[in-house]
C-alpha cells in the first residue's frame, strides 16, 4: 500500500504479528457477518482478502492524491472527497458479497 523504504525489511515474524493484529479483526467480522447471513461467502478468508484489497486500493489512491496536486477531471478532483470515495468502495464491495436470491430481499 505504501511506497517501499529502501533498505527497510522488517523481520517476517514482526510482519506476521502486525498483520495478524489487524487482518484477523477483519476475518472475525467477515465470519460473524457470514454467520448472521449478512454476506454470502464460500470462504471467509477470500471475502476478507477482497475487502482488504479494496480498502488498500482506495487508501493508496487517496494517499497518492494527497501528496500531489489534484488533476482536473480525475476521480480525486479535490482532497476533500477521499472519504466519500473510500466509503463508496467499501459499500460496493460489501454489496457484491451480499446474499442473492429471494432470501436476500
Amino acid at each position: 500500500m505504501f511506497e517501499s523504504v529502501v533498505g527497510f525489511d522488517p523481520p517476517p515474524q514482526l510482519r506476521s504479528e502486525v498483520l495478524e493484529s489487524t487482518f484477523s479483526m477483519v476475518v472475525d467480522a467477515v465470519r460473524q457477518a457470514r454467520e448472521e447471513g449478512t454476506i454470502e461467502a464460500e470462504s471467509p478468508l477470500v471475502a476478507t482478502y477482497t475487502l482488504w484489497a479494496a480498502a488498500h486500493g482506495a487508501v493508496s489512491l487517496e494517499l497518492t492524491n494527497a501528496t500531489q496536486r489534484p488533476l482536473s477531471g480525475w476521480l480525486f478532483e479535490s482532497r476533500d472527497n477521499g472519504e466519500q470515495i473510500f466509503s463508496q468502495t467499501i459499500l460496493t464491495t460489501l454489496r457484491g458479497l451480499a446474499p442473492s436470491g429471494p432470501a436476500a430481499a
